[in-house]
């Protein structure tokens, strides 16, 4: 009532149920925000519904998570019903038939799953099975949490920009992969109030690690530069390699005060032929992709506008070609230990190799510029390769500095 409600008082009220046919965005809020309260309903209490006998499902030869995840599949298509029941009253209603409501209709009908998930993940967590008082088996905490999250996606309805729609489904998407995880890790423990799974690398661990390494980016560049609202080359790459380090260095002292397992190698246990020849050969790969990308862009993907824009922007890159060589370098130190060491090497113990590579290179893509994204998710597929198949980190950092060392090799002579 909450969701609906508000997009009512925000969007002004509706004179009628047949002026959904006009307010397109207004219809896909009210339909996602239905569909949200139903999974609050149902996913959410999916443990919690079994009350004293959650200890049964323990006893079934299957493991608890596959049912679990059953469980979200069928909520999430039960929950589809609503929205796709108000889409249709809505292009009933609606005077002509476009394309906009067809791609609501398609960030809502992906924006379900991905929620029926969350809701199942943080209904282990919400869930206390050795509570006597029916009224205490749900810790109110992560209902609020469910809220706020969905409270989130809303945004990919409403803004208008392709871009951080694409941003705003990946981010949930991955958030639903982490949390799920977490309460894989949980489901043990889950009857023994005294124990707690063993502390472990995790896709969670790279999504905190990837927000704060930006958030003190963003801290640094305030710091150190003139003028805020005109920030150079040298500025953003003493930043980047600030952020860096301290995340890198943080993380590294929770792990070794935590004692968790999975860490990320760097080097040790490589074989170097294995480590050059996976490096160079997809670096190599990775590289073609976005010269080629490049080109095509250069040559008529975009505006004539457009491309004279990323021409000059390229030409003012390229004049401070020393600070750019050190972020050639910087930007595979950094990047590779959160996105491959981290989220990568956090997916692969809940996820086939495949997934995990699309998962990890999708989040990695969406933090690039929108033109960039192409080409940055083929990179971050040939860096998981990589690290999947070496071991250590030192074989995507390589395949990394090899792609950047190319193409920025390109605009300076080009």
């Amino acid at each position: 009532m909450v969701i609906v409600g508000s997009q009512l008082v925000f969007n002004g009220r509706l004179d009628s149920i047949a002026e959904l046919g006009n307010h397109h965005t207004l219809l896909a809020a009210m339909a996602f925000g239905i569909g949200a309260y139903v999974l609050m309903l149902s996913a959410f209490q999916t443990l919690n519904n079994e009350g004293q006998v959650l200890w049964l499902l323990y006893t079934f030869p299957r493991q608890i998570d596959s049912v679990l995840m059953e469980k979200a599949q069928l909520w999430a298509m039960l929950a589809l019903l609503y929205p796709l029941t108000l889409f249709g009253v809505g292009a009933w209603l609606s005077p002509t038939l476009d394309w906009q409501l067809l791609v609501l209709l398609a960030i809502v009908a992906a924006g379900l799953p991905i929620y029926s998930l969350i809701a199942v993940a943080l209904g282990v967590f919400a869930c206390d099975p050795q509570a006597t008082d029916v009224r205490n088996r749900v810790r109110p905490t992560y209902l609020y949490l469910y809220m706020l999250l969905t409270s989130f996606y809303v945004y990919a309805i409403y803004t208008e920009l392709w871009a951080q729609k694409l941003v705003v489904i990946v981010l949930t998407g991955a958030l639903a992969l982490a949390l799920w995880q977490k309460a894989r890790d949980e489901l043990p423990y889950l009857l023994d109030p005294t124990a707690a799974p063993p502390a472990r690398v995790s896709a969670a661990d790279g999504l905190i690690a990837a927000t704060l390494f930006f958030v003190l980016q963003g801290l640094a560049c305030y710091i150190l530069a003139d003028d805020i609202s005109r920030i150079d080359l040298a500025t953003l790459v003493q930043a980047f390699a600030i952020a860096g380090a301290a995340v890198y260095l943080l993380t590294r002292l929770v792990y070794w005060r935590s004692k968790t397992g999975g860490q990320p190698l760097l080097l040790r246990g490589a074989r170097p032929a294995a480590v050059l020849a996976w490096g160079v050969g997809l670096g190599l790969l990775a590289a073609v992709a976005g010269l080629g990308y490049l080109y095509w862009l250069l040559n008529g993907a975009l505006a004539p506008q457009m491309t004279q824009q990323l021409a000059q922007q390229m030409a003012q890159t390229t004049q401070q070609r020393g600070w750019l060589l050190l972020g050639v370098l910087a930007a595979p130190l950094c990047e590779e230990f959160i996105f491959r060491g981290l989220i990568f090497g956090g997916l692969r113990r809940s996820m086939a190799p495949l997934p995990a590579a699309v998962a990890s290179a999708a989040i990695f893509a969406i933090v690039h510029p929108p033109l960039s994204m192409l080409p940055v998710f083929v990179l971050g597929l040939c860096t998981a390769l990589a690290y999947h198949r070496s071991k250590v980190l030192l074989a995507p950092m390589l395949v990394h500095a090899l792609y950047n060392a190319l193409v920025l090799g390109y605009q300076f002579w080009r």
